[in-house]
Formats: C-alpha cells, structure tokens, sequence
C-alpha cells in the first residue's frame, strides 16, 4: 500500500511542474516518507526472550542469545537489502549479518541495524524492531543506550518471561516512566513453553 501510495504521488510531480507549481515540498515529503520508519522496541529484563522472540518474527537466527546479557547496545531490524551496520558517532559502518551473532568490537558503537528481505518486514517495510539491552542488566550504558533509543512517544512491547513469577524494580520504574511519557505500552509473555 505504502508503495502504490508513493507512485501516486510521483505521478503527481510532472504535473506540478507542467503548471508551473513546485514540486520541491512534495518531493521533500515523499524524501522524508522513504526515511520514516515506526520504531517498536521490545524491551523487558535480561534473559527475558527478547532477542528470541525477534529471530521467532524474522524466522532467521539473526541476533545472539544466551543465558547471560548477550544485547549491550539496541539492535534495530528493517526491511531492505541484506545487511547489517553498527552505528559509531554519526557514521554508519558496515558488518556482516553474521557478526550480529558471532560479535563485533562495540566500543564506541552506539546501535546496530540489520537489514532483512525478509517476508515478515516486507509486509511492513517502515517498521523498525528492536532489540534492546536488558532492564537491571546493571551497567549504566545499557540503561543510558536503552533510554536513548526510543523514541517519543512509541508503543513498546514489554517481555516478560513465563518461568520468572517476579517482576522487578527495573520494570516497574520502567512502566511508570512510559506512562508518564504517555507511551502506549503491550505486555507479551515469552518462555511459555517452559512453564
């Protein structure tokens, strides 16, 4: 849809210019259109699925998991081609797919994007999924890198895992600083094959 949307408006363009309107704002529009993309984060405790939960939608095994915190910066997936990047300053920096899993060198990476042509993002090509470093994780960068990626307002998806009966500090606070922000906010409940 969005994509016989954006034809529609590009058929549009020639005719502004045959009248001699300009067509510069709309093609701004249409510029800034093809850059949007709706950010959901998934956020939750360490080791509440997050990360698995993610390679369930994409169907493919692209982000690290583990027992212990395997996600220290946000991970953002979208739909394009085949790729994946790491983000240090303003500079975007290409890696390879697999390095998502294997691990790279994070010093002064600040997010990492994967790029999918995946069935499931095609059908929502200005989604944004991410993956984020875990709630009480303890460290004061997953906490900062977390904050700094989200945007404002956005839904959020809070994960909680099935076989941990107890809901933290962590993500009590966290729930009270969305609603403060007026974020909307949707409980999933993972690990339930564990229970």
């Amino acid at each position: 849809m969005e994509n016989r949307l954006r034809e529609h408006a590009l058929s549009i363009l020639p005719i502004l210019r045959g009248n001699g309107l300009d067509a510069g704002p709309l093609r701004a529009a249409l510029d800034d259109c093809a850059e949007f993309r709706l950010a959901v984060p998934f956020i939750g405790a360490m080791n509440s699925g997050k990360s698995s939960l993610l390679n369930a939608l994409a169907g493919l095994p692209l982000l690290p998991v583990g027992i212990t915190a395997t996600t220290a910066v946000p991970t953002g997936l979208v739909f394009g081609e085949n790729g994946a990047f790491a983000q240090r300053g303003g500079a975007l920096l290409p890696i390879g797919l697999g390095d998502l899993r294997a691990g790279i060198d994070l010093a002064g990476v600040t997010m990492l994007r994967a790029s999918c042509a995946l069935p499931f993002f095609a059908e929502l090509p200005s989604l944004c999924l991410i993956d984020t470093p875990g709630l009480g994780a303890g460290t004061l960068e997953s906490e900062r890198a977390l904050r700094e990626s989200l945007p404002d307002p956005c839904a959020c998806l809070l994960v909680f895992a099935a076989d941990d009966p107890v809901v933290r500090e962590s993500e009590t606070a966290f729930l009270r600083e969305l609603s403060l922000r007026g974020a909307p906010f949707h409980p999933v409940l993972t690990k339930c094959d564990k229970l």
